[in-house]
């Protein structure tokens, strides 16, 4: 330099190498370049570094990624920016999958009417990483080069454009605007401008449409969570990596963590079951992934799994040249949430009471179907928000799960969330319980399940808050309106345990309709579960309760639900008489559906009887009520005790028509309590004609699906018909076991003869 200054770029280069403590000699062998080099450069003697160079130096530095810009736009102030020149981020990690992306990204670069392209999508899925890729790979097409701008620590947009004039070394000038002067500089150049981290300044987009729009030759490729709405705009939504499936190691989410694991800790041994647990957990998020591996030195894989449950404390880098938003999951999400209007963050906060997603229809609902529109709009287009169809082909607004848990902390941190939970009590949990309770009788049934199915997340988050807000009446409630759905899937047993906790909860009413509820579904699981004696105390209770707050309704169920137990358990009279009135009182509420089930049990009574007519009329009377309403599971129920009747009578074709029937039936509404029954009766067809293969495997499906459930009523049948199959002691024991278990005193004693025979051959 003639003036004898030292250039700003070598001034900057020896503060940063004093700063650091170190001579040009360590610096030279951190950074691979020669000590002269350096030399040459703090003096002014050598004006221009390669970009490379300049790679490398800022690497021996340990300078990040803010650092290395820092040195760089000192540089390019000395210098400017020469044709060809190629100026991009260092990549501290290796780029692992994303090809399909990367090449649709490519492809746009291929097309001329395409100038700007966005890459969006959640904070930590990687657009950054993917832009700087993407740049690589097509920076040679553009003549003038490729130059990165980091937006990030920009907050004010009019400091957008002076911000991408000062790494272009674009000086400003008097009198004019600083848009027009960058246009002026860019006007006849062919340019890849990468704009990174766009979102917190989105407001610069207008300028940025200037920009194209006076600059035929430039093309932009932008990050930003949040989309520009630029008419000239392709946007590219960056989704969450490809999740493994079937031991396949090879998917993206896998090789990432495996690698960044491996990165770790040099001990690292893959374990496909709980790796492919984690990231699936993680939801394919290249940050909660990166962020999770690096934890893996300091923990085993299942305790990692375990504290992934809550995701924002666990997912924290170690790492301290990371940027301040990417240091931990909970600072990406909440970078996001505060760029939102305040209308926005209070929808995200409301919507996260609902983990498994919100359908339009119920967010309609809670807001009001014009005033949700806005705010649901800016929050899909913050990438914190999206629309999902489920497998029942209804569309719910979701979030990744780090969003749904900061969005819930929000929810509760704003003292909101008991307006909101009462809220969604009176306009959503309410009436779909109760449109549940008699739901298995409709044809729409397997479809309306499977609807709970999705739903049942969000259900169980109502009733955790019904529980620690002790609105106990009216977990009760729906409890009870839940049960068909809840059996029909075969949950017997958490209901019991639910419906005991809730009973014996401490606020709950002494005398209630819940209460009256709560005790019949609780002897309805008892008894399905096989506790036949132990359910009859409960539905006794049930009928007191309900005929003294006057309950006609639940004191028919009450009524009619205790004869099941007792003609199992061979009390037959008394069966008949508890039926017989809780049909009168049914009748007398017009519960049409319950008036058909005990016509039905009143045929189950008159076969035990061996009254095989009378049983056939009872159950062609129950069935003709149940066609009529469409009733499938009381149709399926019916024609299974018409097979019973008639395999009894030597009817076996007419059996397995029957049984036939009765399959059909829950396989449409999917009842897998219905299956074992029905595979029980096909078996007992299926030994009636010596055909004991067909047999055992049908007994052998009944068993699988019995013990799943823990049903022990099943089991103890299932092993019964497996004694007499195959005259195994064994079988007998475990038959006599559950029977006791059960309290089914006649079945011991099937079990008890069987043995004896086995024990005492003729």
């Amino acid at each position: 330099m003639n003036n004898g200054q030292v250039p700003a770029f070598g001034a900057t280069l020896r503060k940063l190498r004093l700063q650091a403590g170190y001579s040009q000699e360590t610096l030279a062998e951190r950074a691979g370049v020669s000590a002269r080099a350096i030399s040459d450069l703090e003096r002014g003697v050598r004006a221009n570094a390669r970009l490379e160079t300049i790679r490398m130096l800022a690497q021996g530095l340990g300078l990040d990624q803010e650092g290395f810009e820092r040195l760089l736009v000192a540089h390019n102030g000395t210098n400017g920016i020469d044709q060809h020149s190629v100026i991009l981020p260092v990549a501290q990690t290796s780029f692992i999958g994303r090809e399909a992306t990367l090449n649709h990204i490519i492809a746009l670069f291929d097309d001329e009417n395409v100038r700007l392209v966005t890459l969006t999508g959640t904070g930590g899925v990687g657009k950054t990483r993917i832009a700087i890729q993407v740049a690589q790979a097509v920076a040679t097409r553009f003549q003038d080069g490729a130059v990165f701008v980091n937006l990030a620590p920009v907050t004010a947009v009019s400091d957008v454009i002076p911000t991408i004039a000062s790494i272009l070394n674009i000086p400003s000038q008097p009198n004019l605007r600083d848009i027009d002067v960058l246009t002026a500089a860019l006007e006849q150049k062919r340019l890849l401008l990468i704009l990174d981290n766009l979102e917190q300044v989105i407001g610069c987009a207008t300028d940025i449409g200037r920009l194209l729009s006076a600059c035929p030759q430039l093309m932009v490729l932008a990050t930003s969570r949040v989309v520009l709405k630029l008419a000239a705009e392709h946007v590219v939504r960056i989704e969450p990596m490809r999740l493994p499936s079937d031991h396949d190691i090879s998917s993206e989410a896998m090789r990432l963590f495996m690698a960044r694991a491996s990165a770790s800790d040099s001990t690292f041994e893959p374990m496909f079951a709980e790796d492919a647990a984690i990231v699936q957990k993680l939801e394919g998020v290249p940050l909660s992934i990166e962020l999770a591996a690096s934890r893996v030195k300091y923990t085993s894989r299942l305790d990692l799994l375990n504290q992934l449950d809550a995701q924002l404390p666990v997912l924290v880098s170690r790492v301290v040249d990371l940027p301040s938003r990417h240091r931990s999951v909970r600072d990406t999400v909440s970078w996001s949430y505060h760029l939102l209007s305040s209308e926005a963050q209070r929808v995200m906060r409301w919507l996260s009471a609902f983990p498994a997603g919100c359908t339009p229809e119920t967010a309609h609902q809670l807001f009001g179907q014009l005033a949700v529109l806005d705010p649901l709009e800016e929050l899909m287009d913050s990438s914190l928000v999206r629309q999902r169809i489920g497998t029942d082909g209804v569309a719910r607004y979701t979030m990744l799960q780090v969003i749904l848990e900061y969005a819930f902390e929000q929810l509760q941190l704003s003292g909101e969330e008991d307006r909101v939970r009462s809220c969604i009590h009176t306009i959503w949990a309410m009436p779909l319980a109760k449109s549940a309770e008699y739901r298995i009788w409709y044809p729409d049934a397997s479809e309306f399940f499977r609807m709970l199915d999705i739903e049942a997340p969000n259900l169980a988050s109502h009733m955790r808050w019904l529980m620690e807000s002790e609105h106990i009446e009216d977990a009760m409630l729906i409890t009870r309106w839940l049960t068909a759905w809840s059996f029909n899937a075969g949950r017997q047993a958490s209901v019991r345990r639910e419906l005991e906790c809730l009973l014996g909860h401490q606020a709950g009413p002494h005398s209630s309709p819940g209460r009256v509820a709560a005790l019949t579904s609780l002897g309805i699981a008892l008894f399905d579960l096989g506790e036949a004696s132990a359910s009859i105390g409960v539905f006794e209770q049930a009928a007191e309760m309900a005929e003294a707050i006057g309950d006609r309704i639940y004191l028919a169920d009450a009524l009619a639900s205790q004869g099941k137990p007792l003609w199992q358990l061979g009390y037959l009279d008394a069966a008949e008489q508890r039926i017989r009135e809780g049909i009168i009182v049914a009748e007398e509420n017009e519960e049409q559906t319950l008036v058909a089930i005990c016509i039905a049990d009143l045929g189950r009574i008159a076969m035990e009887r061996e009254q095989w007519d009378l049983a056939r009329k009872y159950c062609e009377q129950s069935l003709e009520r149940h066609y009529k309403s469409e009733a499938l599971w009381g149709m399926a129920r019916t024609n299974m005790t018409l097979a019973e009747i008639a395999l009894a009578l030597d009817e076996v074709d007419e059996a397995e028509r029957r049984a036939t029937s009765a399959l059909a039936y829950f396989e449409q509404i999917n009842s897998r309590p219905g299956l074992p029954v029905v595979y029980l009766l096909l078996a007992a067809i299926a030994r009636h004609r010596d055909q004991n293969a067909d047999a055992l495997s049908w007994l052998t499906s009944a068993l699988q699906i019995a013990q799943e459930m823990g049903d022990m009523r099943r089991m103890a049948d299932v092993h019964l018909e497996m004694a007499r199959l195959t005259a195994s002691r064994e079988h007998y024991q475990l038959a006599f076991h559950w029977y006791e278990r059960c309290g089914n005193t006649k079945g011991m004693r099937q079990a008890q003869a069987g043995m004896q025979r086995i024990d005492t051959p003729t």
